[in-house]
């Protein structure tokens, strides 16, 4: 009997194989199998081949600050810049560029750098003295044609920074005014490699609310300073709904500079309020009733907030009112007039309630608030109560 028929031995058409058909069919097979096994084991023994750019680092600006454009690769003229090309395997070639990207002008070219042994080199670029202001330089890393190919070949990293010399702050002497307030501007442009004052150049402020309505009788105001302060009026029914920026430009000529910083503040204007402070008050007859009036700018007098700016050079009157039944009585030897607030908005004033007051009698101390111009107006009062007088 044959040998049993199970799958190693059935031939292509379903017979069954004698044991020399076997090894006669299968001889070649194995010829094929070892062939694949060898095939196969060259191809496991071939590299990996990996990308050549592996990265591109570049130093931080020694002087970039958090607030400045491009932050923190930002760099003033005459200082160096360096950057770290890493590639894959030794001998890998790169090409670098320094390039405006606005205009495309080259500034420096690193053509054919070759990726040493640790795999990374390091390269450096100075920024020229005379570099105009611009957050638009690029640093590009390209295949080795890049160059040649006038940059139209293959770019495996950009990084682009910012050349600055100095920069300008500009503030305004509170965060809110009234209508017929003074406004203090103050500005300074200095270096940002060791803060000093920039030299003279050519600057110009803008003032304007929220619509666009210039506060200055002529606009812009033009300066030569790199430090220093002007000042202007807010209108007196300046809208309260409308608040107010400040604009500087700053370059260090008037035609063609290279130097141009800008910087902007913004105030609030509004509406006048005030408030009294009763926590002060002593109530027991005889003693001494403390009176804190603080004027605030505020865009809604009836909400206000002690948190709300403070409104100083208003002028303070405060009366005192007892409050009867039969209607308000004025006591005017307790009120004051011609209070002036100081910055923080206070106006303070005090008076002894009188030792034979009657015990449950109720006063009402009330602030008018009027600005300097006469055209904004607020009434502040409070109220307080006369009690029994504690026995000892």
């Amino acid at each position: 009997m044959g040998p049993p028929l199970d799958a190693a031995v059935i031939g292509r058409r379903g017979f069954p194989l004698s044991p020399n058909n076997f090894r006669q069919c299968a001889r070649p097979h194995a010829i094929v199998l070892a062939i694949l096994l060898l095939a196969g084991g060259l191809l496991s023994s071939i590299p990996t081949v990996r990308a050549p750019f592996v990265a591109l680092t570049v130093t931080p600006g020694q002087f970039s600050r958090p607030e400045l454009v491009g932050h923190p690769f930002v760099y003033v003229p005459g200082e160096s810049v360096s950057f770290v090309l890493s590639g894959s395997n030794p001998g890998d070639v790169f090409d670098g560029l320094i390039v405006h990207l606005g205009t495309g002008a080259v500034l420096q070219a690193f053509d054919d750098v070759v990726v040493p042994g640790g795999l990374s080199v390091t390269l450096t670029y100075i920024v020229p003295p005379g570099a105009p202001d611009d957050d638009d330089y690029g640093l590009e890393v390209g295949d080795s044609n890049w160059i040649q190919s006038s940059r139209t070949t293959t770019r495996y990293a950009l990084q682009q920074f910012a050349v600055q010399e100095y920069t300008v702050i500009v503030d305004v002497n509170r965060l809110a005014f009234i209508g017929g307030d003074e406004v203090t501007v103050r500005w300074s442009a200095n270096a940002l490699r060791d803060g000093a004052l920039s030299p003279q150049g050519f600057g110009q402020l803008w003032a304007y609310d929220s619509r666009g309505v210039s506060f200055l009788t002529t606009s812009p105001f033009v300066f030569s300073s790199a430090s220093s302060s002007m000042t202007f009026r807010i209108p007196d029914v300046a809208d309260p709904r409308f608040d107010g920026t400040v604009l500087i430009w700053f370059n260090n000529t008037a035609v063609m500079p290279t130097r141009l910083q800008s910087a902007q503040a913004q105030f609030r204007v509004t509406a006048l309020g005030a408030v009294i402070d009763g926590s002060s008050f002593g109530l027991e007859p005889g003693s001494v009733i403390r009176v804190n009036v603080k004027a605030i700018a505020t865009d809604t007098p009836p909400g206000y907030f002690w948190s709300d700016p403070p409104a100083p050079g208003v002028l303070v009157d405060i009366t005192v009112w007892e409050l009867p039944p039969a209607g308000p009585v004025l006591w005017p030897q307790y009120g004051a007039a011609g209070l002036v607030t100081d910055e923080g908005g206070y106006a303070r004033h005090a008076f002894q309630l009188d030792p034979g007051i009657v015990t449950g009698t109720t006063f009402e101390v009330r602030a008018n608030a009027t600005t300097v111009n006469r055209i904004w107006m607020w009434t502040a009062s409070a109220s307080l109560v006369v009690p029994p007088i504690r026995p000892d």
